[in-house]
């Protein structure tokens, strides 16, 4: 091989190189969704399933036995915004749309956490479906023109119970 074609061959590799390091490989018990530009982790055992009602994907736990009539649940929503908007500011509309949908909205706590070096503002909120009461826990967070939220569904009674695994799920979300 002449010097010539080493000289060519040699920039050639190391892009190609590049090129292939910026795909990073996608971790095994990581549930991808490029379309929606996000990753997480949803706990083993549970089923996925895109909700078109929603328009999210949703984990929903196995029934605990016969008489168990709920799915625990963790839902991520993904959508681009026309405008940038700020988290704070997206989180206000999301709660006011929760607190109008959602029949016997009462809140119960609210705060922030970091997801992906992201600052995501949750809230912790009880509602009524005709199945009966439901706890949820929603985090919302922003990339650039585009929102996510994520949210976690116990009864309220099994709430504490599913607490950290819920929890665990939403915080181990990240931004494609």
């Amino acid at each position: 091989m002449s010097i010539r074609s080493i000289s060519i061959f040699i920039p050639i590799l190391i892009i190609a190189a590049l090129l292939l390091s910026c795909n990073e490989p996608k971790e095994e018990g990581r549930f991808y969704n490029d379309d929606l530009e996000f990753s997480i982790v949803f706990p083993d055992g549970w089923s996925t399933m895109w909700d078109p009602e929603s328009e999210s994907w949703c984990a929903l736990s196995p029934l605990e036995d016969g008489s168990d009539m709920f799915y625990e649940a963790i839902g991520v929503a993904s959508f681009e915004m026309p405008l940038r908007f700020e988290v704070e500011e997206l989180f206000e509309e999301i709660v006011a749309a929760t607190r109008e949908e959602s029949p016997g909205f009462r809140e119960k706590d609210r705060g922030e956490a970091y997801i992906n070096d992201h600052l995501a503002l949750w809230i912790t909120y009880v509602y009524k479906m005709p199945e009966g009461q439901v706890q949820a826990k929603t985090y919302v967070l922003t990339d650039g023109c585009r929102g996510y939220i994520v949210t976690c569904d116990a009864e309220p009674h099994k709430f504490s119970d599913y607490q950290a695994i819920l929890e665990h799920s939403a915080e181990s979300f990240r931004v494609s």
